[in-house]
């Protein structure tokens, strides 16, 4: 079994082993699969972004950015823009625009748009100045929201009253 034939045989065969399971799996479909696995849809259907960036003009950016899966609405509210009012931001994710800010006033501004092929989680919002980032964020899933069931009202239950204990004769 030493001899160079036997080991070309055996080498031989483990290549062709490999090459015919290989030919029986998809791995662009495997890879997919594994991915849809690994981020599965939010249960509540809303996601949500803190928004920060670099100190800008002393002071530090920040934002949040809503987005409701059923509606395809990314709501973003910007805080602490230190920029010109009128300044004109754009909004982007995956380096594709989304939409653009234009009210800038005070260092806040507010926009709501319909994002045509959706977002999911982990996708990274981004807020930018031409090519400088202004605030970003990756998007989670919110948890839901649900309202308390209340306890049942307790009815009151009156305490006994003591009867009088026979005092002791001295």
């Amino acid at each position: 079994m030493n001899s160079p034939f036997s080991r070309i045989v055996v080498i031989a065969m483990l290549a062709a082993t490999a090459v015919i399971s290989f030919s029986f799996t998809n791995p662009k479909a495997e890879a997919h699969k594994l991915n849809n696995e690994l981020i599965a849809p939010c249960p509540s259907g809303n996601l949500t972004a803190n928004l920060t960036g670099w100190t800008l003009n002393n002071v530090i950016p920040r934002g949040i950015a809503s987005y409701k899966e059923s509606s395809k609405e990314l709501k973003i509210s910007l805080l602490s823009i230190k920029l010109d009012d009128g300044t004109s931001l754009t909004i982007e994710t995956k380096k594709d625009k989304l939409g653009e800010v234009t009210a800038l006033k005070d260092g806040k501004a507010e926009i709501s748009l319909t994002v045509s092929d959706g977002l999911k989680e982990k996708d990274r919002i981004r807020v930018m100045e031409d090519d400088r980032p202004i605030v970003s964020g990756d998007l989670i899933c919110a948890k839901a929201e649900s309202s308390p069931t209340p306890a049942p009202a307790k009815t009151p239950t009156p305490a006994p009253s003591p009867e009088p204990s026979p005092s002791p004769r001295s």
